[in-house]
C-alpha cells in the first residue's frame, strides 16, 4: 500500500485546504492547520487575521489536534522550501 502522503486524496484535500487558505484567510501557500498553530502560539501577526478568522482558528485548533497541527507545519516549510531551492536566481 502507499503512503497517505502520495495518494490521490491526500493531495485533494491538501489542494482543497490550500484553496480554502487562500479564499476565507487570503493567505496562499499555507493550509489552515499551519495557521491553527500560529494562532495557538501566538505567532499570526504576519497574517494580519480579522478577529472571526482568528477565533475560528483558535477554535479548530484543539479538534485537529497537536500532532496534525505540527506535521501540517512541517509539510509547508517543506513546500515552501522546496520553491526556494528550486527558483532560478534565489540564493541559497
Amino acid at each position: 500500500m502507499t503512503d497517505w502522503d502520495e495518494t490521490y486524496s491526500h493531495n485533494f484535500l491538501l489542494a482543497l485546504d490550500l484553496w480554502a487558505a487562500l479564499v476565507f484567510f487570503n493567505r496562499a501557500g499555507i493550509t489552515i492547520s499551519t495557521m491553527s498553530g500560529m494562532v495557538r502560539d501566538g505567532k499570526d501577526g504576519p497574517l494580519k487575521l480579522w478577529g472571526w478568522q482568528r477565533s475560528f482558528l483558535r477554535w479548530l485548533e484543539p479538534r485537529l489536534g497537536r500532532a496534525h497541527v505540527t506535521g501540517a507545519l512541517k509539510a509547508d516549510r517543506g513546500r515552501a522550501q522546496f520553491i526556494i531551492d528550486n527558483t532560478p536566481g534565489t540564493p541559497s
